[in-house]
């Protein structure tokens, strides 16, 4: 295999590896600080001839990079020199009108994963991160790299003033326009044609520009701490507030066509005064211009904004990292954090292969392969995160009618649970280093690398196996229901069905309640897979016998898609209006009408058709689903975000629906072994027991219960033989509600 570095009969180097960094950025100064920390040497040269010139603007401290650079221990020296953290998040029209407000971001974010989110300029961060380099001659400002090469014993490296610097690895972490990222393509092109290919530049796409700046503009309406997006057609501002006089803005602008590779030129000062003058009299808020906020102007920069994550970071003993990798659009404030995450993960597989070596060198096939390793660990990520941050950029410009829609009407109804849910995903996978000791910062839902829970083959092989259940129930179902129509047993058939029938539909009531708890969960506000009005129509148009399956099926699906987070203090609060009269809506609606037609006398060949039929007399379930919709848009008392005010009707609802679907269920008994309808709808009765195991076993991994299995299935299944299915399912709802509180005190 041929990895582009000459090597002498594979044969190791006798030192310990040295690493060149190339470009004094964020992401360069990170990695220096973390060889520093780890024990391997480094130099860094950067071409300016300052470590923190007058380039860029603001920086957003993020969760996910924020921890590292605390295991840096930068974090006291971030927060004494970073502006306000960011607490309200606000979206304008383009008039200056108020769209959305949320408030207590940070504070949130702080109590949730451990860090709120900073802003500070791009020069001050630098200055933190060289301020603890111990070394400062390791440093080299004034050095801007003309040629790098490679040799049997390493790479050599020759910048501008003459000078030659040689070392094991080369990282370049200089930007966009990299300049060791040329210079490892050019060595490909020479010793292993092909490997790139010859339009490796064409990767690098364009359809946005922005202009970003600092301004001392103070307005006491624009908030301190605030995070404010105004959005339009074909472009957005965004304004962060770091204090009276220190906002940091840009505006993005869409380009009338996709520019890539050589087309994107850099900008001359008369396309930057003519996008200027274009937008002097856009509103941002209030009555405030860009104008006014542009004449207040620290300092300014017309970029574009390209989008790319190349195919191949790294050549021989060359990687790209951060931007000279992959770009993301500045409207998530991830391009930072994902350097610093690059850099993380290289220096994770460099210890991990030197600590595994009985020599502390590295040869070639292990060069390779740590930087194969991390940039598989690495593209996927930046992918998602480079598609996610341009589609963001696409709703706040209203790119189409579709987006505009969103934006408008469905974003502000999901409002911040939205927001949170989508930035917790963002940050949660972030790595951290290993060889150095974690912050350790209290928080309630933390990394996912700092709750990590044990793979499960045998939970995997269950969970796959009641998959396979519930969609053998859902077919079996839809086809019982199929045959059921063509059938004619009589009318003494038709009575014994009829009142089977609502007896059935009288105990799906716990199902129903279920489903619309679980549907008014803040966390499934954003799942349209959850949504109980549209399940409710969906019982009330072909019943719960075809309709019951599929809904345990998708809420076993939704509920493991959303993994601990579905056992987190952020998965559990409900909307309290909707609470409040979920029990009352099911009692009035469903429970009453239900029992007095399951257990009155006359039951013909008319009832029959009125219980089966495809138009019920009464949409029961969906006139139930809609109470506490209408309930959530009337104005009324509101919870704190992670209050628990609703709790209390929860477990009324538990109580009350099992000790009633209990009595009718031991009512029934009798009638049932009679007439031998104890097995009727066997495939959603299965389905629905298959369904309790399945969430018990998960609630049992999540929270980590590590005994009495078979004590806890065993009680599941005696309840839902005496007890009846649904009184079985939600008081296994009530006990999975307790342990979820006992797990959030324990955080």
């Amino acid at each position: 295999m041929d990895y582009g570095i000459e090597s002498d009969g594979n044969a190791k180097l006798q030192a310990p590896p040295r690493i060149i960094i190339g470009g004094g950025s964020i992401t360069g100064l990170s990695l220096a600080l973390m060889l520093q920390k780890v024990g391997i040497d480094f130099v860094v040269l950067e071409a300016h001839d300052e470590i923190a010139p007058e380039v860029g603007a603001g920086i957003v401290c993020n969760a996910n990079g924020f921890r590292v650079l605390d295991q840096l221990g930068l974090y006291d020296d971030i927060m004494a020199t970073a502006t306000a953290p960011v607490q309200e998040m606000s979206n304008w029209w383009p008039n200056g009108e108020l769209q959305s407000r949320n408030s207590d971001f940070s504070d949130i974010l702080e109590r949730v994963i451990g860090y709120p989110m900073v802003v500070l300029d791009r020069q001050e961060l630098l200055r933190i991160l060289y301020k603890h380099i111990e070394h400062k001659e390791k440093v080299i400002t004034g050095a801007r790299i003309e040629y790098a090469d490679e040799g049997p014993s390493g790479v050599h490296v020759t910048i501008s003033d003459g000078r030659q610097f040689k070392g094991d690895i080369l990282v370049g972490a200089d930007g966009v326009h990299s300049f060791v990222r040329d210079q490892m393509w050019r060595i490909a092109k020479a010793t292993a044609p092909g490997y790139f290919s010859d339009n490796e530049i064409d990767h690098i796409k364009c359809n946005w520009i922005t202009l970003f700046g600092i301004s001392t503009l103070s307005d006491p309406r624009i908030t301190t701490g605030s995070a404010n997006s105004t959005l339009n057609y074909g472009g957005s501002f965004g304004l962060l507030s770091g204090g009276p006089s220190r906002k940091y803005f840009f505006l993005n602008k869409a380009l009338p066509k996709e520019l890539k590779g050589n087309e994107i030129r850099e900008f001359e000062q008369a396309d930057h005064d003519k996008m200027v003058q274009e937008h002097w009299d856009d509103i941002i808020q209030h009555d405030i211009t860009f104008g006014k906020l542009y004449s207040s102007k620290i300092r300014t920069v017309l970029v574009h904004l390209e989008g790319y994550v190349f195919p191949k970071w790294h050549f021989g003993r060359i990687i790209t990292l951060g931007d000279a990798a992959h770009k993301l659009h500045v409207v998530t404030g991830q391009g930072a954090m994902m350097g610093i995450e690059d850099v993380v993960v290289l220096v994770n597989n460099l210890m991990k292969r030197l600590d595994a070596n009985v020599s502390p060198s590295l040869d070639a096939a292990q060069i390779h392969e740590i930087f194969d390793e991390t940039q598989k660990s690495r593209e996927s990520r930046s992918r998602t995160l480079m598609n996610e941050s341009f589609f963001t950029q696409s709703m706040h410009s209203w790119k189409n009618p579709l987006l505009k829609f969103v934006v408008v009407h469905v974003v502000p109804r999901i409002g911040f649970d939205f927001i949170l849910s989508q930035f917790l995903n963002g940050v949660r996978p972030g790595p951290c280093l290993e060889a150095v000791p974690r912050p350790g910062r209290r928080c309630l839902v933390g990394f996912d690398d700092e709750r990590r829970i044990p793979f499960s083959p045998v939970r995997w092989l269950v969970k796959c196996l009641a998959y396979v259940a519930l969609i053998l129930c859902a077919v079996w179902a839809v086809g019982s229901a199929w045959s059921a129509r063509s059938a004619d047993g009589g009318t003494q058939h038709d009575s014994r069905l009829a009142r089977a029938d609502g007896l059935f539909r009288l105990d799906m009531s716990g199902t129903l309640i279920i489903m619309l708890i679980e549907g008014w969960r803040r966390i499934n506000k954003t799942s349209l897979l959850q949504w109980p009005l549209i399940w409710a129509l969906l019982v009330d148009f072909v019943g719960f016998s075809v309709v019951a399956p599929f809904f345990y099926l998708t809420n076993l699906w939704v509920s493991s898609s959303h993994g601990r987070m579905q056992y987190t203090a952020l998965s559990r609060p409900m909307i309290l209006p909707a609470a409040k009269v979920i029990l009352p809506a099911v009692v009035l609606l469903y429970l009453l009408p239900g029992a007095f037609g399951a257990f009155g006398s006359n039951f013909d060949t008319a009832s029959f058709l009125a219980w089966t039929g495809n138009m019920p007399p009464w949409p029961a379930a969906t006139c139930t689903a809609l109470i506490p919709l209408i309930a959530s848009l009337m104005p009324g008392e509101q919870d704190k975000f992670f209050g628990e005010k609703y709790l209390k009707h929860l477990r009324a609802s538990y109580k009350f629906m099992f000790a009633v679907l209990t009595l009718l269920h031991l009512a029934s008994l009798a009638w049932q072994f009679k007439n031998n309808t104890l097995l009727f709808f066997l495939p959603a009765r299965i389905a629905e027991l298959v369904w309790l195991v399945a969430v018990y076993l998960e609630v049992r991994h999540y929270h980590q219960i590590g005994q009495r299995l078979l004590l806890h299935v065993s009680l599941i299944v005696l309840a839902f033989l005496v007890a009846g299915p649904g009184a079985a399912a939600v008081a296994f709802w009530y006990w999975r509600e307790e342990i979820n509180k006992r797990g959030q005190e324990r955080a």
